[in-house]
């Protein structure tokens, strides 16, 4: 008896596991541009992204990190990452009855600082030019119901499940405003000429 008993629990943790990657599949996380965000040091870049979710569940996102692995056991150096989630409140799936904040299936957010997208990263002045590598890492839960709907009283929940896209900040070197300063005297001097002989030839 005790033996059916544990063959049956192990088949109910096998279809419930089942079931659980069932519905994380049904989710698709990318970034936008290729995962690459570019910016000199001193500045501010980000990334946009899409998300989708085609199954039988509502999705809400909960955060987005900045990682060097994809599990987000560390944190890239070179500057400070900054989370967009508060500005990403909305639902993903199935059509609800009274949603306001239902985008459908799937939805492109295009990075705009401080409006929309996954976050920012704000490079260091200190950070040498190059490649910082890693992964946003989107944390998020999916609900049998629209949690923001009026008619979605008692949902069930899978809770901080998690999608990771790699991702790159290109920096680049800062302008050196003493070459820009002779740059703008050059073509100055350059247009200056230009007008001189333009006049001779006119007289």
């Amino acid at each position: 008896m005790k033996k059916q008993c544990g063959i049956w629990l192990t088949m109910i943790l096998l279809l419930a596991g089942s079931a659980m990657v069932a519905r994380a599949d049904d989710t698709t996380f990318s970034l936008l541009n290729g995962g690459i965000a570019v910016a000199s040091q001193g500045q501010t870049t980000g990334w946009g992204y899409t998300l989708s979710e085609t199954g039988p569940d509502y999705l809400v996102v909960d955060s987005f990190q900045f990682c060097a692995d994809a599990s987000c056991f560390t944190i890239p150096g070179g500057g400070t990452f900054t989370d967009y989630s508060g500005y990403n409140f909305y639902t993903l799936g199935p059509a609800p009855d009274d949603s306001l904040s239902y985008l459908g299936t799937t939805t492109t957010e295009p990075w705009v600082l401080d409006t929309t997208g996954a976050g920012d990263f704000s490079i260091l002045p200190s950070t040498p030019p190059g490649d910082i590598n890693g992964y946003i890492v989107l944390t998020y839960d999916l609900f049998s119901c629209d949690p923001t709907s009026g008619s979605c009283a008692n949902p069930t929940d899978t809770s901080s499940l998690t999608l990771a896209a790699p991702a790159t900040v290109e920096v680049t070197p800062e302008p050196n405003p003493a070459l820009l300063l002779m740059t703008g005297l050059v073509l100055g001097a350059f247009l200056l000429a230009s007008r001189s002989r333009v006049m001779a030839g006119k007289a």
